[in-house]
């Protein structure tokens, strides 16, 4: 298979192309996401050991100053990330799995043109 192939199967090859990366951006973001949550629950893991100790004093990041918050108010923040990571998880997955299939099915045809132009 030598000869160039015709316009419509590099088409077809250049979108199989572009959806291959996107799979990869969309799978990244969703490991980040993960890794993030994976340390959220740690947090609040830690954080639930010692909810009831009035003696615990906790500390937030906020920008480049370490602030003395209360270990439920930090709970609580930790919990809506957790939940809102685990929503842009959910979604991502989803988006993965819908572009995994639109690979498929444009591997398929491309086989199929691939065949079709290998007869002609």
């Amino acid at each position: 298979m030598t000869e160039e192939l015709p316009p419509r199967l590099r088409n077809m090859v250049s979108q199989l192309q572009q959806l291959q990366q996107q799979a990869q951006v969309i799978h990244t973001q969703r490991r980040q996401y993960e890794i993030q949550l994976a340390e959220t629950e740690r947090a609040l893991e830690e954080l639930n050991k010692v909810k009831d100790d009035a003696e615990v004093r906790a500390y937030k990041m906020i920008g480049n100053v370490l602030v003395t918050k209360g270990v439920n108010e930090i709970i609580n923040e930790l919990e809506d990330r957790k939940e809102s990571l685990e929503t842009r998880i959910k979604t991502l997955s989803n988006q993965e799995s819908r572009i995994m299939k639109k690979i498929q099915d444009l591997q398929e045809k491309i086989r199929t043109e691939i065949g079709g132009v290998g007869a002609g």
